[in-house]
């Protein structure tokens, strides 16, 4: 994602375009993101998988969040994996570390617990690989 200054039509406009009813739409917003996106848009990405009803959406969703090679990525995954209250979403984003190129090692900590259903989640993502 480029670091340019974001227009606020633009942020409403991806908000609108994830969340449509036809998958090409959401498609064509991803990849635009990913072109001349922001890390702003990194709330837009969370609610998307949240609501999608299409799984190349989804895919396309968690690859991008993967492909990001910054700091500020990290931070916002492992502030939005802590936040999560739904399981399934928590183990989508948890594999967006696991299929990053970025390093994590110095984060993993704050992935995994090793009291309370974090971990178990987190160990049963893990196993599916």
């Amino acid at each position: 994602m480029a670091a340019k200054k974001q227009d606020p039509l633009k942020f409403k406009q991806w908000q609108e375009e994830l969340n449509s009813r036809e998958q090409h739409v959401s498609l064509a917003a991803i990849q635009e993101i990913e072109e001349v996106g922001h890390m702003n848009v990194f709330p837009l990405l969370i609610e998307a998988l949240r609501t999608t009803e299409f799984l190349k959406v989804e895919q396309s969703i968690l690859k991008l969040i993967a492909d990001i090679q910054s700091e500020e990525k990290v931070e916002l995954l492992l502030a939005a994996i802590q936040k999560e209250q739904s399981t399934p979403l928590r183990l989508k984003l948890l594999t967006c570390i696991w299929n990053s190129k970025q390093d994590f090692s110095t984060h993993l900590g704050n992935c995994f617990s090793f009291n309370g259903r974090r971990f178990h989640a987190s160990i049963r993502m893990f196993d599916n690989y």
